[in-house]
Order: C-alpha cells, then sequence, then structure tokens
C-alpha cells in the first residue's frame, strides 16, 4: 500500500467515523502495522492528537509504541500524549515520558512545557511546576499567557493566593496580556478571600481592556457575595448579568435565590427572581422551590407563594409532589384552608398522583380549622384512591375531634386504627389526655395516662402539663402539686409552659402568693418566665383588688424583657378601672396603642364600664362609638372568611363526585 494511501485511509477514519465509532481508527491503524505498514510520522501524530483530544491515554500509549517501531516521535509525537496522560491523571508516567523525551534528544516545545506544566498544577504539585517554568526559561523558551495561566489557578485552588498575585505581576512586567481565564482564576481568589472591591475592579479592568466579563465571571463573585452574606450587593451585580445579556442556565439563578431565601429578609427579590428565571423558560429545582414555598407561608406570604406555585403550572413547568405539598404545609398552618383545596383540586385536575403526606396535611388543616365532616371526607376519598391511613392521619382526626369536645368519637377513631394494626404513640396518648382534661374529666386522662406506661411509653413535659391543667379546672391543687413533684421525680423537665399552666391555675383559684413564689422559683431553676406568666400574675392580683402589685409586676416584666401583650394590657387596665383609677387606665391604652397594639372591643368595653360607673357618659359615648367601628372591622374580616364554609361544602361535593367516578 502506498504512503499517501496510508495516510489518506488513517486521516479519513479519524475525522469522517471518530465520532460514530472512535474504534475504527484504530482498527486501521492495528491493520497496518500487522501487515507491516506504519503511516507516516505525520499522519501517526494526527492520530495521537486525535486520541488525545478524546482522552483515550491507553489507545494513545499503544499507538505512540507501536509506531516507533517504525518511526522515531518528535515532539509533536510526544506533547499529545504528555497532555492526555495528565488529562487522566497519569502524572508521573508523563513526567518519565518528558524526562525520556529529552533523553533521546527531542526538544520540548512551549506547548509541552505548558500541558505537563498544567497537569502539575492540576495534581497540585505546585512547587514541582513552577520549578517547571523556571526549566523552561533556563532553555531560552519563554512562558506564555497559558504558563502563568496554569500556575495562577493551582496558586489560586491550593489557596495560595499572595503567591498567585506575586506570579500575576511578574506576567505583567513580562509584557503578557492577561485573558479571560487569567482574570477569572484572580477574581475567584479575591472573592474567596472576601475582597469584593478587589474582585470587582478586575472586572472593571477586563472590560476596559475589551475583555468582556463572563457568566463565570460573573457568578465567581455572586457565589462570593452570597457566601459572605453580602446579598443586596450580589443582587445588584446579578441585576447586571440581565442587563448585559449575559446567557445564563438555571443553576446560576438557583444559586443566589437559595442563599436569598436562607436570609429570610429578602423574599420579595426572592420572588422576582424565580419569575425573572421563568421569564427565561429556565427551570428552577424541586428543593430551592419546596424552600421557597416553605418560607413564604412561614413570613405570612401566602398568597406570594400560590402565585408562584401557578405561575410554573402557566409556563409549563409542573410543580413536583414535595413543593406542593409544602405549599399545602404551609397554607394549611396559616389557616388558610380555602387556597389549599383550591392547590389540591388543580392537582387532581392535573393527574397528579398524590400521596399520603398531601391527605394527612389537608385533613390536619381541616380538623384544625374545626371543618370535621371535610377531613372525614378526605379520608374517606384517601381510602378510595388505594392509599392507606397511617397513624399522622388518625392523630389528626383525634385532634380535630378531641378539640371540639367529641371525646366519644375520638374513642371510636382510636379503636378503629387499633383495628388497622396501628399501635397508638405518645402524641396520639397526649392528644386523648388534653382532650379529656379540656372538658375536666381527668379521671380519663389519667386512665390514659396508666395506658401509655403500660405500653412502655414515657409521658412527657407535654402530657403533664395538660394533666395539670385539668386538675387546677378541677380546682384540685393538691394533684395539680404532686404531678409537678412527679416530674421532677422523675427527671421530666418542667418548662416554661408546665409553670405557665402552674402559675394560671394558682391565679384562678386566688393563690396570687403562692404563684409569686413559683414565679421565683423558675428563676432559680434557670427557667425564664414569659408574657404569659407575668399576664397570669397581672390578672391575679387585679381580682384580689391587689392593683399596686399588679403594677408592679408589669413594671417588672418590662424590666426583664418581656414585651406586655393585649392580656397583659386589659388585665390591668381592667384593675385600674374596678378601683376607679381611670386616668391610669387611659394611659395605659395610650401606651397599647403607641406600642403597635390594637385594643379590640374586650379592651375598649373595659374602659366603658369604668366610666359608666363613674357618670362620664361623654367618655362611654365616644368609647361606644370607638367599639362600633372595630365590630364593622371585625365584620368586614369574618365576611371575607364567610365564603371558606361554603368552599369546603363545593370540594365535599368535588371528593364525592370523584370517589363515584372511581367506582
Amino acid at each position: 500500500m502506498l504512503p499517501a494511501a496510508v495516510d489518506t485511509l488513517v486521516r479519513v477514519c479519524a475525522t469522517d467515523f471518530c465520532s460514530k465509532s472512535p474504534t475504527l481508527v484504530l482498527d486501521a491503524f492495528r491493520m497496518l502495522i500487522a501487515r507491516g505498514i506504519c503511516p507516516p510520522l505525520k499522519t501517526c501524530n494526527f492520530l495521537l492528537g486525535f486520541l488525545a483530544r478524546t482522552n483515550r491515554s491507553g489507545d494513545a500509549r499503544m499507538v505512540f509504541d507501536e509506531m516507533r517501531n517504525f518511526v522515531s516521535p518528535n515532539v509533536y509525537s510526544y506533547t499529545p500524549l504528555i497532555d492526555v496522560l495528565c488529562k487522566v491523571g497519569n502524572i508521573e508516567v508523563a513526567i518519565a515520558l518528558f524526562r525520556e523525551m529529552q533523553s533521546s534528544g527531542v526538544t520540548p516545545s512551549v506547548v509541552t512545557y505548558n500541558v505537563l506544566l498544567d497537569g502539575l498544577c492540576k495534581a497540585k504539585m505546585l512547587d514541582e511546576g513552577i520549578a517547571l517554568k523556571d526549566e523552561m526559561q533556563m532553555r531560552s523558551l519563554e512562558p506564555t499567557v497559558m504558563t502563568y495561566r496554569a500556575i495562577l489557578h493551582g496558586l489560586v485552588r491550593t489557596d495560595r493566593f499572595e503567591d498567585a498575585l506575586c506570579f500575576f505581576k511578574e506576567m505583567i512586567e513580562k509584557g503578557i496580556s492577561p485573558n479571560e481565564y487569567v482574570y477569572n482564576v484572580l477574581i475567584d481568589g479575591h472573592s474567596k478571600m472576601g475582597r469584593f472591591a478587589e474582585a470587582l475592579k478586575l472586572k472593571e479592568e477586563m472590560i476596559s481592556k475589551g475583555i468582556q466579563p463572563n457568566r463565570v465571571t460573573y457568578n465567581t463573585i455572586v457565589k462570593g457575595l452570597c457566601t459572605s452574606g453580602e446579598l443586596e450587593q450580589a443582587e445588584c451585580l446579578f441585576k447586571e448579568i440581565l442587563r448585559n445579556r449575559i446567557p445564563l442556565v438555571s443553576g446560576d439563578f438557583n444559586l443566589i435565590i437559595s442563599f436569598i431565601i436562607r436570609s429570610k429578609s429578602r423574599l420579595d427579590s426572592a420572588i422576582w427572581l424565580l419569575e425573572e428565571m421563568l421569564s427565561r423558560k429556565l427551570t428552577p429545582n424541586d428543593p430551592l422551590l419546596t424552600e421557597l414555598m416553605n418560607e413564604l407561608c412561614k413570613a405570612g406570604k401566602h398568597s406570594e407563594a400560590v402565585g408562584i406555585w401557578l405561575k410554573l403550572f402557566e409556563n409549563g413547568f409542573l410543580p413536583s409532589l414535595v413543593t406542593s405539598n409544602a405549599l399545602i404545609n404551609g397554607l394549611c398552618r396559616l389557616g388558610n384552608m380555602k387556597m389549599a383545596v383550591e392547590v389540591l383540586r388543580m392537582l387532581l385536575e392535573k393527574g397528579m398522583v398524590l400521596d399520603s403526606v398531601t391527605y394527612n396535611t389537608l385533613i390536619l388543616g381541616c380538623c384544625k380549622e374545626g371543618k370535621l365532616e371535610t377531613a372525614f371526607k378526605l379520608k374517606e376519598n384517601m381510602v378510595k384512591r388505594g392509599l392507606k391511613p397511617d397513624i399522622f392521619t388518625y392523630n389528626a382526626l383525634l385532634y380535630g375531634l378531641c378539640s371540639s369536645g367529641r371525646m366519644d368519637g375520638a374513642i371510636l377513631i382510636l379503636e378503629e386504627f387499633e383495628k388497622q394494626g396501628l399501635s397508638p404513640n405518645l402524641f396520639t396518648y397526649s392528644i386523648i389526655i388534653e382532650g379529656y382534661c379540656k372538658i375536666s374529666e381527668v379521671d380519663k386522662g389519667v386512665f390514659y395516662f396508666r395506658e401509655l406506661e403500660k405500653c412502655g411509653l414515657i409521658p412527657n413535659h407535654v402530657i403533664y402539663n395538660s394533666l395539670i391543667g385539668g386538675y387546677f379546672r378541677m380546682g384540685n391543687i393538691k394533684e395539680a402539686y404532686d404531678l409537678v413533684n412527679e416530674m421532677k421525680t422523675e427527671g421530666i423537665a418542667r418548662t416554661v409552659v408546665t409553670y405557665s399552666v402552674l402559675l394560671h391555675g394558682l391565679c384562678c383559684v386566688g393563690c396570687v402568693k403562692e404563684a409569686t413564689d413559683v414565679l421565683n422559683r423558675m428563676r432559680e431553676e434557670d427557667v425564664s418566665p414569659n408574657v404569659f406568666c407575668y399576664t397570669s400574675l397581672v390578672d391575679g392580683y387585679c381580682k384580689l383588688g391587689m392593683v399596686e402589685e399588679a403594677s408592679n409586676m408589669f413594671k417588672q416584666m418590662r424590666t426583664n424583657g418581656i414585651a406586655p401583650n393585649k392580656l397583659t394590657y386589659t388585665a390591668l387596665m381592667s384593675g385600674f378601672c374596678n378601683t376607679g383609677n381611670l386616668n391610669e387606665a387611659e394611659k395605659l391604652l395610650k401606651e397599647m396603642v403607641e406600642s403597635g397594639i390594637v385594643p379590640d372591643t374586650v379592651t375598649y368595653r373595659v374602659l366603658l364600664v369604668g366610666f359608666f360607673k363613674q357618670g362620664n357618659l361623654e367618655e362611654v359615648l365616644r368609647l361606644s362609638q370607638m367599639i362600633s367601628q372595630e365590630s364593622r372591622v371585625l365584620e368586614n374580616q369574618h365576611a371575607k372568611l364567610a365564603s371558606l364554609p361554603d368552599k369546603l361544602f363545593e370540594f365535599q361535593e368535588f371528593l364525592s363526585n370523584e370517589s363515584s367516578n372511581m367506582k
């Protein structure tokens, strides 16, 4: 076969067919070698270059070893092989081949030095890489921008940034102009060290030299700013990216939005950026959307959360069930069942297969709102869709029944889920015990308290708090105190809630002195009293006519950094009014309003009764008008919520129709 034909065969295989079958060119080479024919050196080098570009180091080594049985390798033979060995991490073999090259009398080129130097720097062998640069200069080969790029990148990666700056200075002194990659490496180093002014200065220097910063340049600084908590500056820079129409990918938006969400203070910015992302047909990732739904709902921005969720649909994106569940859960926590059932309706209409989490979230939301009929409808629909109610489902229903005092129904539910093979957990017993204690049937609560102990469960402070509160409602102070002491014996921490229950109970039966002693004991046990503790004492003293002591307690709570709430103010105002001190009561009202607390009709009526007893009809008329205005506001609020029962009824009908269609 003629050399020209051999050359053509290998070149055609390496160009036209390599993308479809890279082995074809190797088969052609092996066939020729087997017949004792070697392609020309130039063709072999062409083949080595192709194999290096495709990271086929083993095949490149085979070609190199075979060709040198026929021809002597030159610099264009060694360089691609050294390059691919460095790329795949065989740095020691690459170094050995480089030295072999030199000993064979083949002089490495600047490109040869650069590929090996790049490999050394990527392998974090920085000192060896720098030594190679020095060797290169000793052999009268001048470093290029690629040489310095490799060294700078290696130094920045290994946190030797000051050394990197020295080499950058050397590079400039040699008259070598930095390229986009060099600038990006240095900007990355400055950003990692929090030197954002220097990073931004380098960005401007790039622009002044006609080098347009790319998404890597900007994202490096944006990420650094976000990591350092400089979110406002990061957002401004990201807006600059958008203004400059630099092409972005989903990950660029996801990065800054996720940092903004975590800050919790710039949720409006997160919404704006997400909307911008959607307008570019970029897809936010599920964890980001789920986190955004959670944080928006926690911040009370449920309308915005639903708006984002709907925009996803409008832009052709189907939110995952996890994201949708997060939204439904947030809406239910806020008591916004109207929106929650609308979200569920849309999911069903879109053919989304719901899971137990979706149903359990809605069932609990309905139970919290007292919509038990809808909750049971949801459970029924859940079963018809092939989902088995779990302990979370039953606990939610128990919570709804017990909260509304329907204990007979609660026990029937308890029996039902035990028949399903489910075992009550601590939360189950906690709900039942609290339910019985609320209706003053503490003996039944105690029965289930003993039952949970028989099951090997250990009662917690929540269960003890329920029983203590129950005994106080029945006026059984001794039993309540016995339980408080039992908590200590059993090693169960008495929390601020425990003491709040105890203080409230003592004050309700007129034992305010004992309650004050409990408050002092709390401090000894390193439990900080909360606003409910102080409010109970203020109210207790006022009911006994001890307004001076109540006022002192009010002052004490503020000294200790506890802000009074509406109930605290109203209790003390009631005390002043009952003793005829209406001036002090009016001062409290003014202070209450100035502190941002809006008085309700109860607060106004306390003052109204006080003025009425004094015969001050002018003030009675003024306060009556204020109560009337407050009532109109409340009526408007109720009107907004009036559609909720109808909406839930419509949803029940929808569930019924869905169930009928499934039969």
